[in-house]
C-alpha cells in the first residue's frame, strides 16, 4: 500500500509570494534542498487567493486531494510498469520554490491553444526544483487568465537545457479551489495526467 508522506513545512514563491513571518502559511524555508523522488509535490496557491483568510485550510485540503490522487493512481496498471512502485515518497509539500511559469503569459503567447511563450530553463548545471510536480491553486479568473484557449491543467514549470536539446524536468498542475477542495475524481485524473498514466491533452 502507498504510504504518502505529507509535511507542513513551506516556502516563499519566488517572486515575492509572501514572507517568512509566522503569520503568513507559506512562510519559511524550502522543505526540501533537492529532487530525491519522480513522486515528490509541492502546493502552493497563486494569485489573490494567496492572501485570502483561510489560505491554510486550502493549502491543506489540497495536499489530502493530492493524497488521495495518489493513492487512486496506484491502481492504474502502469504504476509498477514505469517504475514508481520502487521509489521513494511520495512526498506532498506546502509551499513551492517558484512561481507558475505561466505566471506572466500574456494572451498573445497563445495561438490556437498552444502556448509559444518562454518556459523557465535550466543550465550550466544548475538543479532544477527539488519537487517535479509543482500544484498551483487560485480561483476561476486566475486560472482561465493563465490558461488562455487551453483546458489542459497539466503543463511544462522548468526545462533542463544542453546543447541543442531541452527536456521538461518540472510539471505545474493548475487547479481551482472548488476543484482542489471538492473533485476527488478530476484532481486525480490531472495527476495520473502529470505523472504519464494518462494521456495530456494538448
Amino acid at each position: 500500500m502507498l504510504g504518502v508522506v505529507l509535511v507542513f513545512a513551506v516556502a516563499v514563491i519566488a517572486c515575492g509570494g509572501g514572507d517568512s513571518g509566522s503569520d503568513d502559511p507559506r512562510g519559511g524555508d524550502v522543505a526540501r534542498s533537492e529532487r530525491t523522488s519522480a513522486l515528490s509535490f509541492c502546493v502552493d496557491a497563486y494569485g489573490d487567493i494567496s492572501s485570502a483568510p483561510g489560505l491554510t485550510s486550502v493549502l491543506s485540503d489540497t495536499r489530502d486531494a493530492i493524497a488521495s490522487a495518489l493513492v487512486s493512481a496506484e491502481a492504474n496498471p502502469r504504476w509498477e510498469r514505469v517504475g514508481f512502485a520502487d521509489l521513494p515518497g511520495p512526498f506532498i509539500d506546502t509551499g513551492c520554490p517558484l512561481a507558475p511559469a505561466l505566471a506572466g503569459a500574456s494572451p498573445d503567447d497563445w495561438i490556437d491553444g498552444f502556448y509559444n511563450g518562454a518556459y523557465p530553463k535550466i543550465e550550466g548545471g544548475q538543479p532544477p526544483s527539488p519537487y517535479v510536480h509543482h500544484v498551483y491553486v487560485m480561483d476561476s479568473s486566475t486560472l482561465d487568465r493563465l490558461l488562455v484557449g487551453t483546458d489542459a491543467r497539466v503543463h511544462p514549470q522548468e526545462f533542463e537545457c544542453g546543447g541543442d536539446a531541452c527536456r521538461e524536468v518540472t510539471s505545474a498542475i493548475y487547479l481551482t479551489e472548488p476543484e482542489a477542495r471538492g473533485d476527488v475524481e478530476f484532481v486525480a485524473e490531472i495527476v495520473e495526467q502529470a505523472l504519464g498514466l494518462r494521456v495530456r491533452p494538448e
